[in-house]
């Protein structure tokens, strides 16, 4: 496995303002997903079901957590990415986090 340098998220500015991008665009959700967790994603990664993804396991949605909370600055609903389908749902939850 490569190192690689985590891009940091610029939290948003207030409500109502306009500030910088929350997050990663889905693309560079992907790969920062597959580089912090060792994972190597193929063609249609993004809307697979998380139980088809090649050596994911219920670990990596941990770890997901986890990473998404570092890298957005904020608290993730666990809940709800427990109930997200894939790392498509995954991103949107983000996204609607900011």
């Amino acid at each position: 496995m490569t190192s690689t340098t985590h891009r940091p998220v610029t939290p948003a500015g207030p409500p109502g303002t306009a500030g910088p991008a929350a997050f990663l665009d889905l693309a560079a959700f992907l790969d920062l997903v597959a580089d912090d967790l060792g994972l190597d994603f193929g063609p249609g990664a993004a809307t697979a079901p998380l139980a088809e993804l090649p050596g994911w396991d219920s670990v990596h949605l941990l770890r997901l957590v986890v990473l998404m909370e570092r890298e957005s600055g904020r608290r993730i609903p666990v809940r709800r990415v427990l109930e997200a389908q894939s790392l498509t749902e995954i991103h949107l939850l983000m996204e609607d986090q900011a």
